[in-house]
């Protein structure tokens, strides 16, 4: 198994290394930087080229959710998760806005922080119960776009966080089938996310949110 690249943006020297710490236990994951800034991550960004880059909601330099943006337009093959210890609902929006996949509290434990970061390189969608709060808030005002019946079963587990491999698994069609989905999903929606997606299928009324208990509180 292929670890996954991972680095970490957080102007906190102490939780930045605590969350290199906890990452390091995990034999999943192998993280390749850190830095405390935005224009110290920037410089090195293409010389780590992680798989899932984690960044604080709040840096000395800027806005994490900025950051995401910029690096998933220059690595669209990557995933970002905003780590936040506040979970303003700004910064929530702002995430799904950047195309991020993944927003987590700082409070999480070891596993749990590295199973979210799994998960996200997958190619699932992490989103705890601030999450759901945002998008159970929408007013679901403009009309629901055309999509067929498979779309919308394949956008439901994604919804229900399930990655693109399971959901080939589970509906017995090739992997490749499921991504040509997502991405008709995605230009459907004008979502830049499958995260951004969920939040719009939702408030459209095209899927529902699933109550089931979040393991990324």
């Amino acid at each position: 198994m292929v670890a996954v690249r991972v680095a970490v943006v957080d102007d906190h020297t102490m939780v930045r290394d605590g969350l290199v710490a906890m990452l390091s236990l995990d034999d999943r994951l192998e993280l390749v930087g850190s830095a405390g800034s935005i224009a110290a991550a920037t410089i090195e960004l293409d010389v780590w080229r992680p798989n899932v880059l984690v960044i604080d909601d709040q840096l000395p330099d800027g806005y994490g959710p900025d950051l995401a943006e910029s690096f998933l337009a220059n690595h669209p093959d990557s995933a970002a998760l905003i780590i936040s210890g506040a979970g303003r609902p700004a910064a929530i929006d702002d995430a799904i806005r950047a195309g991020c996949e993944g927003f987590v509290s700082k409070g999480l434990g070891t596993e749990e922080l590295a199973d979210a970061v799994v998960a996200v390189a997958a190619g699932s969608s992490v989103f705890p119960a601030a999450v759901r709060r945002r998008i159970l808030s929408g007013d679901g005002a403009n009309p629901p776009p055309t999509v067929t019946e498979r779309e919308a079963e394949i956008l439901q587990m994604l919804a229900e966080m399930n990655a693109p491999a399971e959901i080939s698994r589970d509906l017995g069609i090739s992997l490749h089938t499921v991504r040509n989905h997502i991405r008709s999903i995605l230009s459907k929606l004008q979502a830049r996310s499958q995260l951004e997606a969920v939040v719009l299928g939702v408030r459209q009324g095209i899927i529902v949110l699933p109550t089931a208990g979040d393991r990324f509180e």
